[in-house]
C-alpha cells in the first residue's frame, strides 16, 4: 500500500533531501579529477558500478523550515518520486515509511 498524499507531503517537508543536493554521473579516470571535485566540495559516491558527483547544492528556496514556495513550486518538482529515483534510495523518507510498514506487516 503507498503513502497517501498528506503523509507524503509531510516527509518531503521533514527531509527534503533531493532539494539539498545534485548528482551527476560520471567517468573519474585519474586521481587528480577526483580532487579537482572534492576540492569544491563535492564528494564522489559509486552508484551500480558506476562513479556519481554529489554536489552540495541547496535550492534557493530551501529555508531552515522548508521549501518557501512548496505550495506553488515547478512542475518538476511536484512530479519527482524519490521512491523512483536509484540514487534517493536510502535518503527518502517516502521509501523507509514504505519499507517500515512493510517490514511490519511481515512479522505480524
Amino acid at each position: 500500500m503507498s503513502l497517501n498524499t498528506t503523509k507524503k507531503r509531510k516527509l518531503c517537508l521533514r527531509c527534503l533531501e533531493c532539494c539539498k543536493v545534485f548528482y551527476i554521473p560520471v567517468r573519474i579516470a585519474t586521481e587528480a579529477e577526483k580532487e579537482f571535485y572534492e576540492a569544491r566540495g563535492c564528494t564522489i559516491e559509486n552508484f551500480r558500478g558506476n562513479e556519481v558527483v554529489v554536489i552540495p547544492l541547496p535550492c534557493p528556496h530551501l529555508t531552515p523550515e522548508g521549501c518557501d514556495i512548496y505550495d506553488e513550486r515547478s512542475e518538476i518538482c511536484k512530479s519527482y518520486d524519490g521512491t523512483k529515483d536509484p540514487l534517493m534510495k536510502d535518503k527518502c523518507l517516502w521509501i523507509e515509511k514504505n519499507r517500515r510498514k512493510h517490514d511490519f506487516r511481515k512479522t505480524h
